[in-house]
């Protein structure tokens, strides 16, 4: 597994961006844009991203499990 796996593109309605699956962070932004533009901002939000720690398991009480 690469250190950024947990970053994926995404795309909906009219929108493009990414998704960080360890913090749930989005980025959005509207199409039309130039393949320039979505590289830069991928880019830049891998970036940001890249080191974010997966959340910690917690039980049905809240509480955060032991690894």
């Amino acid at each position: 597994m690469r250190k950024n796996d947990h970053i994926v593109a995404t795309a909906d309605a009219g929108l493009a961006g990414g998704e960080c699956l360890n913090c749930k962070a989005r980025l959005s932004f509207g199409l039309p844009c130039t393949v320039d533009e979505w590289v830069a901002a991928m880019r830049a939000f891998i970036d940001r991203h890249r080191n974010c720690k997966p959340p910690k398991e917690k039980d049905d009480q809240g509480k955060v499990l032991l690894d």
